[in-house]
């Protein structure tokens, strides 16, 4: 983000005086925005309410502020938010680490919960399969990361090895038509080791089955 033949073209330091006068004058609002890099990608206001662990309307306040002050971008159509590219680098950087972690944590179960709703408008049929088809592929971005953060987590932290079990559980029916089935399975492996880790003999029967017709 710098030239080294000119030290005025550093785009970090120029972007960080917008960071630096957002936590001078609104320092939980910065912490709130720092933890918006969590998201790989746009978001709904509901799921940056989860992440902050906050009420959907101080979200969406909070949200327009950060958006007022140039450090969020505002789909109008979709009513949709993300971080440009090089801001979710530089908050990334400067987060607390335990805070960041909470916030991946509350991101994970959110995007578990929205692949839950994505498989049970499939299940509905009709004009209801493409709806939760496009819900998930929508999502798709968080989802996956949502569950990545839960299998790389599971050997230490129970609580993820649930979710690492509970997003092959959410989404048999969506997965099993979008997941390609390496991943599918990676996905599966993952959910085994995550029930054998809490000692869920039934979720682990249910996974190895799912495994089994992944491999198949």
């Amino acid at each position: 983000l710098a030239s080294e033949d000119d030290p005025a073209l550093d785009v970090a330091t120029v972007l960080g005086f917008s960071i630096e006068r957002l936590a001078a004058e609104r320092p939980a609002l910065a912490q709130r925005w720092r933890l918006l890099a969590v998201f790989p990608g746009d978001f709904a206001t509901d799921a940056a309410a989860a992440v902050w662990s906050a009420e959907p309307r101080d979200a969406a306040d909070d949200l327009g502020r950060l958006a007022a002050r140039s450090l969020l971008l505002h789909d109008a159509a979709t009513g949709r938010w993300r971080l440009h590219d090089l801001y979710r680098e530089l908050a990334a950087e400067g987060a607390d680490g335990e805070a960041v972690e909470a916030a991946r944590e509350r991101h994970a179960e959110h995007y578990r919960g929205v692949l839950a709703r994505a498989d049970d408008l499939f299940l509905e049929g009709g004009d209801r399969i493409l709806e939760g088809l496009a819900l998930f592929d929508l999502e798709r971005p968080s989802i996956e990361a949502g569950q990545s953060w839960a299998a790389a987590r599971m050997t230490t932290h129970a609580p993820a090895a649930r979710l690492a079990w509970a997003y092959t559980n959410a989404g048999v029916y969506v997965l099993d038509l979008r997941l390609p089935p390496r991943q599918r399975i990676g996905w599966l492996e993952a959910a085994v080791a995550g029930c054998r880790q809490t000692g869920d003999r039934r979720g682990e029967g249910n996974a190895l089955g799912n495994l089994g017709n992944a491999w198949a």
